[in-house]
């Protein structure tokens, strides 16, 4: 056997990305890989009770580290962890899902066995995830190496789950450890895209008389794109009033003095409401509006005097820009709202405007106070 196998080079990996820990249950299908586990020096195991709690697991240390993985066996163990990744494909987390499946030769011979199906036919798993995966592989001595980066690298760089079967002769295989690391994600944004969005950020943001005339509202995808830092850079250079989604609890400090709340349209506390339907430019950052996100739909938002911030692309009333990745147009944006003048007076709170009939380019809507009391502290993200 060689020194280096195909399971060290897997290992090693997804150590490489930060997954130090791997989540599942043992199967048959699996021993010989998680032989390897138990040795790796970089890598731990930490068994569940069941193969969904492990999907579930690997989530949650995915939303935290940056990179999950769980470990199940062919069929019947795969099948109990799928729904995991599905919330996790739903929510843009990054979690690799390694398979243990029967040796090659079987699968070749289409050998009736356990947790098949028993029609000899041995990729019908495999097709299940398809819609909740961004890249799979089913790997072979040739192609292991190949594509398990091809994988590892498509969760990294989509933030979305991935899928690799692992035939358990394989595990064993002799595979030469990486020569060089994993290559650095391409980047997403065109600089002509850029700067065409820059110019039509600025002429909106124009039309603001400060930051405080601003509004934002915060989406999930803004933590799980890796953004957290450039959208407070947008807040801290206003200030900027906000609010977020139910989605995104907690992705702000609602701590601070612009936090109006949690929005979700009509059903919205006042100031929260007042703060991102009120504003004379809105900003949605990483949003994606649901049932439950808007009220069931009840949201106001002004497409004309909007700025929306998608994972790859940006809009700016009804122009569209592509591709824009959300980290670079929030980190444009932070220059342009600190470009700003402040408000009459300093950094203080407006004060309370009154209902007008002024025409829509003016932007009040409403008789409520731009700047709100801070909230109560908020229970702790589960």
């Amino acid at each position: 056997m060689s020194s280096h196998t195909v399971s060290d080079y897997l290992l090693g990996r997804l150590a490489e990305l930060g997954a130090d820990t791997i989540f599942g249950v043992p199967g048959d299908y699996t021993l010989q890989l998680l032989d390897h586990i138990v040795d790796h020096g970089q890598v731990s195991w930490t068994g569940c009770t069941n193969e969904l709690n492990a999907g579930y697991a690997a989530d949650g240390y995915a939303r935290i580290r940056g990179i999950g993985a769980l470990c199940t066996t062919f069929g019947v163990g795969e099948l109990s962890a799928i729904n995991a990744i599905a919330g996790s494909y739903a929510e843009y987390v990054p979690v690799v899902h390694l398979v243990g499946a029967p040796a090659s030769g079987v699968q070749a011979a289409q050998r009736v066995v356990h947790h098949s199906l028993g029609d000899g036919i041995f990729s019908h798993f495999l097709d299940m995830h398809v819609p909740v995966t961004c890249a799979r592989a089913v790997l072979t001595p040739a192609t292991a190496a190949a594509e398990i980066d091809r994988v590892l690298c498509a969760v990294r760089d989509q933030h979305l789950p991935g899928y690799l079967l692992l035939p358990a002769d394989l595990a064993e295989a002799p595979c030469p450890p990486p020569a060089e690391p994993l290559p650095a994600p391409a980047p997403i944004t065109d600089t002509a895209t850029l700067e065409a969005f820059t110019d039509a950020a600025r002429r909106l943001l124009a039309t603001a008389r400060s930051p405080q005339d601003l509004g934002l509202l915060a989406g999930l995808l803004v933590h799980r794109l890796t953004a957290t830092a450039q959208l407070n850079a947008v807040l801290a250079a206003g200030p900027v009033p906000h609010a977020s989604t139910l989605w995104a609890k907690s992705v702000v400090d609602e701590n601070a003095p612009g936090f109006a709340g949690m929005y979700a349209g009509a059903i919205s506390d006042p100031p929260a409401k007042a703060a991102i339907e009120d504003a004379r430019v809105l900003i949605l950052a990483g949003v994606q509006i649901t049932d439950l996100n808007s009220g069931f739909f009840t949201q106001r938002v002004d497409r004309p005097h909007t700025i929306e911030l998608a994972a790859a692309s940006a809009s700016v009333g009804a122009a569209t820009f592509a591709p824009l990745a959300l980290p670079d147009a929030l980190a444009t944006l932070a220059t342009l709202v600190a470009g700003l003048p402040p408000a009459a007076g300093g950094p203080a709170p407006p004060a309370l405007r009154p209902a007008s009939s002024q025409s829509p380019a003016a932007r009040p809507r409403s008789a409520h106070r731009r700047s709100v009391p801070r909230p109560p502290r908020s229970p702790p993200r589960p």
